[in-house]
């Protein structure tokens, strides 16, 4: 008896020993946050979670970094002045900020370092002598991260999402900070702004919610003006903040040689912006009031100084219509025969020259320089091309001088037959 049961046992152990459970996510997440005071006795901290997905019974599980970290809380020497977030603690990469992390630490300029994505609720909160916060590399700010910071005003963020999908401010995340008169953020679609995250302030004397007076936000657009479907100016509009933003009529960076009518137009109390230069006017001519025409092949950059001081430009190059290049205008004929550039007519018969190139691109005045071999019967323009109609008279090689973008001279040829 006492030799099966012993038997019994061992077979049980060797059991347990092959088939090993998987961990729980909890019980994952309960070690990960185990708290480790850094060698510098300056921090406590914990090592960041790893999901890994299996397609088994495990499912979803979290695991300890072995490389990343959160900084969980400042224990060190009271701060002033200036602080940087080090980059690396004990040797592994600062990727987060926990919650009230640095609450109601005394400096007065913090930056973020590079690999931290995420600032956690109440991290920068009650810090009553911050003036400035560097916060260009993160993309997560959550909920009153820095609530009640009341000399701040100053805020650099990052201009697009650096490890995350979209940006992202939590609800009161710069509540309370009545000295934040005014924000720089991106106009881009992947920017998502909570309840109250700026331009509010709780009034302790009247007891009630008020808005930072002339509260302005300011940001550029790139793009065609649908600009209440983006995070920065739908927020400003529906909170009634001033909101200053660039709009373009175009979002493309590339234009037909000889178009004219892109203007630019900076939302600033309805007025339109001045002071619009052109790097390379012979190529770009833009008027003070920012309407542009491209006279020929080239490069040429726009800019012009916002009324924030921020400099704006971008550079415009000639485009293509219809998958034909404007970088050389060229021309085609009716039937393509030949070598492609030659018309070929019999004698009494029609054809046409196709120019590429927006119709009012192209000098009107077209010269024959054989009237009696061949006869311009009219001049048309279908879409971005200019077609010249003309009908064959006598034997010969015809030619036709025209002039492209007030630039560039043309000789279109017909062989008559």
């Amino acid at each position: 008896m006492k030799k099966l049961i012993s038997l019994s046992l061992t077979l049980l152990l060797v059991m347990s020993a092959l088939f090993v459970f998987p961990a729980n996510a909890e019980d994952d997440a309960e070690k990960s946050a185990e708290v480790i005071v850094s060698a510098d006795g300056n921090y406590e901290y914990s090592m960041a979670m790893i999901t890994k997905y299996y397609e088994d019974e495990r499912g979803e599980v979290y695991i300890p970094s072995t490389k990343d970290i959160i900084i969980r809380k400042y224990i060190g020497p009271e701060l002033s002045g200036k602080y940087t977030v080090p980059e690396k603690i004990d040797g592994f990469r600062v990727v987060e900020i926990g919650e009230e992390a640095f609450k109601n630490c005394g400096f007065s300029k913090i930056t973020v370092g590079n690999a931290v994505n995420t600032i956690q609720d109440g991290a920068f909160s009650k810090c009553e002598k911050l003036e400035t916060a560097d916060i260009r590399h993160t993309d997560i700010i959550k909920k009153k991260a820095f609530e009640g910071c009341k000399k701040l005003s100053k805020v650099v963020f990052n201009s697009k999402p650096v490890y995350s999908e979209e940006i992202y401010f939590g609800e009161k995340s710069f509540y309370n900070c009545t000295s934040l008169k005014s924000v720089k953020l991106p106009q881009i679609f992947d920017m998502q702004i909570s309840k109250c995250a700026f331009g509010y302030y709780y009034d302790t004397k009247a007891k009630k919610l008020k808005k930072v007076e002339n509260f302005t936000i300011n940001c550029v657009s790139k793009g065609k003006t649908s600009a209440y479907d983006l995070g920065t100016v739908r927020y400003a509009y529906k909170n009634g903040f001033k909101c200053n933003y660039l709009e373009t009529s175009d979002n493309k960076s590339t234009m037909e040689i000889g178009e004219t009518g892109y203007e630019f137009r900076y939302k600033l109390d309805g007025k339109t912006l001045s002071g619009w230069k052109s790097s390379n006017p012979k190529v770009l001519k833009i008027t003070d009031k920012g309407k542009i025409t491209l006279l020929q092949s080239g490069k040429a950059k726009i800019s012009v100084t916002l009324p924030d001081g921020q400099k704006y430009s971008r550079t415009i190059t000639p485009g293509y219509i219809s998958s034909r290049s404007c970088n050389q205008p060229d021309y085609g004929i009716s039937d393509y025969n030949g070598d492609g550039k030659t018309l070929k007519l019999k004698k009494g018969e029609k054809g046409y020259f196709i120019i590429w190139g927006k119709a009012n691109s192209i000098d009107s005045k077209i010269t024959n320089l054989t009237p009696k071999l061949i006869k311009i019967v009219k001049t048309a323009t279908k879409k971005a091309d200019r077609l010249i109609y003309v009908k064959a008279l006598k034997k010969g090689n015809a030619k036709i001088k025209v002039k492209v973008n007030g630039v560039k001279t043309l000789t279109l040829i017909a062989k008559v037959i």
